[in-house]
């Protein structure tokens, strides 16, 4: 019997572990928290862990390792386990949380502050619930709709998206939102490089 160690993000564990029970005589697997950082150059001693410089995640299910991993800029960074991405808007660089377990994006006080006119003028505020591990807050948001930013070149169209008004925690105090499920459906593929620390949609 070979045993095979596989290092898979929360988010696609049900897709990987679906995949696995459809092949027949599968023995079994174990799942086990990991925590690390991905920017290590793999070492190739015999016997030492192989560290996965890229790993590819399509819309279908399909995860994909390369043996030899692409060239990409600079537009991730990790704190712990989450990560943190660039994207252009109107000629700036914007720093987004990236939470793909959030169904949808919210942005956050950075972006309220640098687009409020814009945004006051053309949209009404209103009372926004939002759950957390403390239970759930109102906060004041608005509700801006068709905004277009660019992600890893490639332009990303929003139909809405709720800028809050309020610091409910330390990323809204610093990052300009959290980004979910509604950017990464809009590609087949996600690619996250921990070599060049670049995540590319396509």
């Amino acid at each position: 019997m070979k045993i095979i160690t596989a290092m898979v993000q929360p988010f696609m564990l049900s897709k990987v572990t679906s995949a696995l029970e459809e092949i027949d005589d599968f023995p079994g697997m174990t799942v086990t928290d990991v925590r690390g950082f991905g920017r290590e150059k793999a070492s190739h001693a015999r016997g030492a862990p192989h560290r996965v410089p890229e790993i590819s995640f399509h819309r279908n299910g399909e995860i994909f390792i390369p043996a030899k991993p692409g060239i990409g800029g600079e537009q991730m960074f990790l704190d712990g386990l989450k990560p943190y991405i660039a994207a252009g808007f109107r000629g700036r660089r914007l720093t987004f949380a990236f939470d793909t377990g959030a169904a949808t994006s919210d942005f956050y006080v950075p972006f309220y502050k640098a687009y409020g006119d814009e945004i006051r003028a053309k949209y009404a505020p209103k009372t926004r619930r939002l759950a957390g591990a403390g239970g759930f807050k109102e906060a004041t948001a608005y509700r801006v709709k068709n905004l277009v930013m660019s992600f890893s070149g490639k332009d990303v169209h929003f139909a809405e998206v709720d800028v809050l008004t309020e610091i409910l925690h330390d990323d809204g105090r610093y990052f300009y939102g959290n980004l979910g499920q509604d950017l990464v459906k809009q590609f087949e593929k996600m690619t996250l490089n921990f070599q060049t620390m670049s995540i590319i949609f396509e």
